[in-house]
């Protein structure tokens, strides 16, 4: 059986001081592939996703993954997932990470985890054993700079001619790696790209409350940084964004995984896109769905 972890790690890990010692002697690698290497079940679950995406995997792969371990095991799942949902791709070292050839048109699709950044922004880590707020606007703004990376490198695609302007172009989004409960009221995906704020509860003015109020939601048009620098939260509601086509998103660590695999994949589809992606592209994943711009949750 192929394995994705070419390092000798101990054959079954049984605490965490067993385990802390074993990233002691791999100060370079990646936590998260020294601990899913020394633990058995975490091991045989990537591997397993692993013996079905190894043919498509580019050479860098394997080197990578010990410390680009999120971001590879987040393009490896999406691989995974297409195979087990029977859709034809190609993986190669140049260009964006999968091309899908369809009677419609070619579909490429650019893959980025995020991270928890740097700074005073960071996304900080989960406190065990106390109260702590969840960073919602942290984790956003790490998925705002996401979408920007690779909206630019989808730019660069096109000016170097790797794709072309008839082209359906996706960024697929994993926010997995933050150690945070990602969603709560909505999706944050909705809140990077459309401008939303938080859930309200209004009533007419002069209301005596006595009928129910009208549900909706505020605009939030962009997140102050704590330098006072301003990062839009439009990303769908802008022209020049128009080159993609929808995003993919998922809030769950690729070893949390659900079945049937694809159905913990969010499409949102760009309703103002040069080339429109259809819902039918995708079936196994779930489509949330927006209408002019307002999202139908």
């Amino acid at each position: 059986m192929k394995t994705m972890f070419t390092d000798k790690f101990p054959d079954d890990m049984k605490s965490n001081t067993e385990l802390e010692a074993v990233k002691i002697k791999y100060p370079n690698y990646d936590d998260y592939y020294v601990a899913s290497g020394s633990i058995k079940e975490r091991r045989e679950r990537f591997d397993e996703m692993y013996q079905i995406y190894a043919p498509y995997a580019d050479r860098h792969f394997l080197s990578d993954l010990k410390k680009q371990f999120h971001q590879r095991t987040w393009e490896m799942y999406i691989g995974y997932v297409l195979v087990k949902n029977s859709v034809i791709f190609t993986s190669t070292d140049k260009g964006p990470d999968f091309l899908i050839e369809t009677p419609g048109g070619k579909i490429w699709i650019e893959a980025v985890a995020c991270g928890p950044g740097e700074g005073p922004d960071r996304v900080p880590a989960m406190v065990y054993g106390g109260v702590s707020n969840v960073p919602q606007e942290e984790m956003i703004i790490r998925i705002v700079s996401s979408l920007d990376s690779k909206y630019k490198k989808f730019k660069k695609y096109l000016a170097d001619g790797i794709v072309s302007p008839e082209d359906k172009l996706i960024i697929a989004v994993n926010a997995g790696g933050f150690s945070h409960i990602v969603d709560g009221d909505m999706p944050l995906i909705l809140k990077a790209i459309f401008a939303i704020g938080h859930k309200t509860l209004s009533w007419p003015i002069n209301s005596d409350h006595s009928v129910p109020g009208k549900s909706g939601v505020s605009t939030r048009n962009f997140i102050e940084k704590r330098n006072g620098s301003k990062v839009p939260t439009t990303f769908f509601l802008e022209e020049d964004h128009k080159i993609i086509s929808a995003i993919m998103y998922c809030s769950k660590n690729i070893l949390n995984h659900e079945n049937p695999p694809g159905i913990d994949i969010s499409v949102v589809r760009n309703y103002i896109a040069t080339n429109s992606l259809p819902e039918t592209e995708f079936p196994f994943m779930d489509y949330i769905s927006t209408k002019n711009g307002e999202i139908l949750i």
